[in-house]
């Protein structure tokens, strides 16, 4: 899963700045031309993937796919994983929506935002490796806790920061908490589901993660503008504070050993 996590962040990290020079240097829309590219390019690497051939077991056992999410949705086990990966993206739909407009008020432009972000991503990058080898010494509950507190307290300090150095370290601070509760989270997944509903646990993950982000950016733009860049900053981590307070309720201290 650390390296699930990685490609993730590693995506993140060589797009920022590669996007940038393409748009500076071609234009926006060039940005698409380039990004539809690599979609193309992944499509043709998905014919390379083995054949997924499904048991009679998972036929026959396939009912009501709604009935079927509703249950993942609600099993015990899987509630920490679905409220991390929604609470970890839609801080950062806050984020990318509000770090922009703070930086700018510092006086500061586009250049020490896209520099911020990297700082986020290399750190999200780096700790996959370190979070993922914890979480399988230790237990899963350990590092998303500490993952979900480094993403509290750094976006709780980020309005009161004024200069570039200090954003630099809290943004470190945030990619830490990335870094240590994904590798976790996207274990659970496979911790607690069987390998005849694993893809549509997957997909709930993955569809919480879009979520995240589609609420994040826009509702904390809309308190960011009704109540200032800095509050909305501030009030940003409160879907990781209330996604700890569910890792605490449903969180085991360890997690089953996997199966060989």
């Amino acid at each position: 899963m650390s390296f699930y996590g990685m490609a993730v962040a590693g995506a993140s990290l060589v797009g920022y700045p590669i996007s940038g020079v393409i748009a500076a240097r071609l234009g926006y829309s060039a940005v698409f031309f380039v990004g539809a590219a690599a979609l193309g390019a992944a499509v043709l690497l998905s014919f390379m993937l083995p054949r997924y051939v499904p048991s009679a077991m998972t036929s026959a056992a396939r009912g009501n796919t709604l009935a079927e999410a509703r249950s993942l949705v609600t099993r015990r086990a899987l509630v920490p994983a679905y409220a991390c990966i929604f609470a970890q993206y839609f801080t950062f739909g806050g984020v990318v929506t509000l770090l922009p407009l703070h930086v700018e008020a510092l006086g500061m432009g586009p250049l020490e935002v896209g520099l911020l972000l990297a700082a986020f991503s290399v750190l999200f990058v780096i700790t996959q490796l370190p979070g993922g080898a914890i979480s399988d010494r230790f237990g899963r509950r350990l590092p998303i806790m500490a993952g979900l507190a480094c993403i509290i307290i750094s976006l709780t300090t980020l309005p009161f920061l004024l200069s570039f150095a200090a954003l630099v370290a809290v943004m470190a601070v945030y990619g830490t908490g990335y870094g240590l509760v994904f590798p976790s989270i996207s274990a659970l997944i496979a911790d607690h589901t069987g390998a005849d509903e694993r893809g549509l646990a997957t997909g709930l993950f993955h569809a919480l993660l879009t979520a995240g982000v589609a609420i994040g950016a826009p509702l904390m733009g809309w308190v960011g503008a009704r109540a200032g860049t800095d509050v909305g900053l501030m009030l940003t981590p409160v879907a990781a504070l209330l996604a700890l307070a569910l890792v605490l309720l449903y969180a085991r201290e360890r997690s089953p050993p996997p199966s060989h």
